[in-house]
């Protein structure tokens, strides 16, 4: 019988790979704008498509984010080993056919508040072990910079972030008075807790959306 070859990666995941490391290096360093899809497809001779996929892929990983017109942008370097991980949880809109991808990689986050060292909920300083934490706030944008369909909170402890695991939380209640400012008086929502570890807890990020407009969705990996 005829061996079967073994599968090509997708053509984006070694482009992926080599902006990683060019990010490490510091050829990027966060806040760098790294290039654009266009850029990414004519450098390595493949197609637009391929190179969204590349910048989507480096923004689902926490490594960048999108700017919605200014392009994407470095946020992190990431951990000399990479991890792959074996389940993420994302987000996107709830109408399918209105989204580019999976994940939140085609809103726009704006800034909102932070850092600033502050005492985190109960529940979270639990999570994370920590009486205070460094805390910074985002919106998260459809379309219009105006649509605001979440809100992002980062509680960093300033411990060495090579987290190893993610552990989530999802729950459904009502907009407390500050969520509602943003979202709406009485909007239902989905609060969406993660806490990263590594030998202890590096941070926590809620991020609570707007339960009309966006469903949550599991990535599992079963390579490995």
């Amino acid at each position: 019988m005829e061996e079967t070859p073994p599968k090509r990666p997708y053509r984006h995941v070694p482009i992926a790979d080599e902006l990683r490391q060019a990010i490490r290096a510091g050829t990027y360093p966060p806040g760098a704008q790294l290039p654009s899809s266009l850029d990414i497809a004519r450098r390595y001779r493949v197609g637009d498509r391929t190179g969204r996929a590349v910048l989507r892929q480096l923004v689902h990983e926490g490594i960048a984010e999108a700017r919605q017109g200014h392009g994407t942008y470095v946020t992190q370097v990431p951990p000399e080993a990479a991890r792959a991980r074996r389940r993420t949880h994302s987000a996107r809109r709830l109408a399918p056919a209105e989204a580019p991808g999976p994940g939140d990689a085609d809103l726009t986050m704006r800034h909102l508040s932070g850092p600033s060292t502050e005492e985190p909920p109960a529940d979270i300083a639990l999570r994370i072990d920590a009486e205070a934490a460094a805390v910074t706030r985002y919106l998260l944008c459809e379309g219009d910079a105006d649509a605001v369909i979440g809100l992002r909170t980062v509680y960093d402890t300033g411990r060495p972030d090579e987290a190893d695991s993610v552990l989530t939380h999802t729950t459904a209640r009502t907009a407390t008075p500050g969520e509602a400012r943003h979202l709406g008086p009485g909007a239902v929502v989905l609060c969406h807790d993660e806490t990263h570890t590594a030998a202890a807890p590096t941070r926590a990020v809620r991020t609570v959306w707007r339960g009309d407009r966006v469903r949550l969705a599991d990535f599992y990996r079963t390579d490995a």
